[in-house]
């Protein structure tokens, strides 16, 4: 009975610890930006089921426009039933002959027992008279950037013309990712270029029984003990 009871005990601390967040929920004001998350470092932030840490900014680059800076750029998390993501404001624009290039490192780990089998993304850009957007992101399934060691890198764009792109893949527990914005307004009088916002989601599988079910699992096996301790008193009376 006293091991039954154990168990049961074991299964409910389980179910609690495989839930856990191993790091505090990322920052959701309104004026939060790329800078704090940068400031989390490899301790990162939770979304959901999925743990954001390591993000930097490479190098931003610009011509004609002020430089940007991780502070000028809002992130905002988002959370659904099926995943997490985060939404960059990048907010950039470029007239004439003007340019800007941004770069946008992270990584992104789904929490104990789940995979990540899915990665989209969407931009809201818009591009006039020879101007120019693209979103050109490099992500390491499995492994880490820049090298990708031991994982699998894929490919996912966006342009004006194309403001969505997916793709699906065996279930991975880490994703790297490398994001490259960049505008440019052309070489035309009234050439103009902007992309507002960029968002990023993971689809997400989980290989763990969620706690009510443990739960339950645990207070069966507590009443088939009673019930065997119940019917060897009845036996030996």
């Amino acid at each position: 009975m006293r091991k039954i009871l154990l168990l049961a005990v074991l299964l409910c601390a389980f179910s609690v610890f495989a839930i856990s967040d191993p790091a505090g929920p990322c920052p959701s004001n309104s004026g939060a930006n790329l800078q704090d998350y940068i400031n989390l470092g490899a301790a990162g932030c939770s979304v959901g089921n999925l743990l954001f840490y390591d993000f930097s900014l490479p190098n931003p680059q610009s011509i004609g426009v002020a430089l940007p800076t991780a502070a000028s750029i809002g992130v905002t998390p988002i959370s659904a039933s099926n995943g997490s993501g985060i939404i960059f404001d990048a907010a950039l624009l470029a007239g004439q002959n003007q340019s800007a290039d941004v770069v946008i490192d992270y990584i992104v780990k789904v929490h104990a027992g789940g995979f990540i089998n899915d990665s989209a993304l969407s931009i809201d850009a818009g591009a006039f008279n020879g101007g120019m957007v693209s979103v050109d992101e490099t992500q390491c399934l499995g492994g880490l950037l820049p090298g990708c060691s031991g994982g699998t890198s894929i490919s996912l764009n966006g342009s004006a013309n194309q403001v969505t792109d997916s793709n699906s893949f065996n279930g991975v527990t880490m994703v790297g990712i490398s994001k490259d914005i960049q505008v440019s307004g052309g070489q035309n009088a009234n050439g103009q270029a902007s992309v507002s916002s960029e968002d990023q989601f993971f689809s997400t599988t989980s290989t763990v029984p969620e706690p009510a079910s443990l739960m339950l699992f645990g207070t069966g096996l507590v009443g088939l003990g009673l019930l065997v301790r119940r019917r060897k008193v009845f036996f030996l009376s």
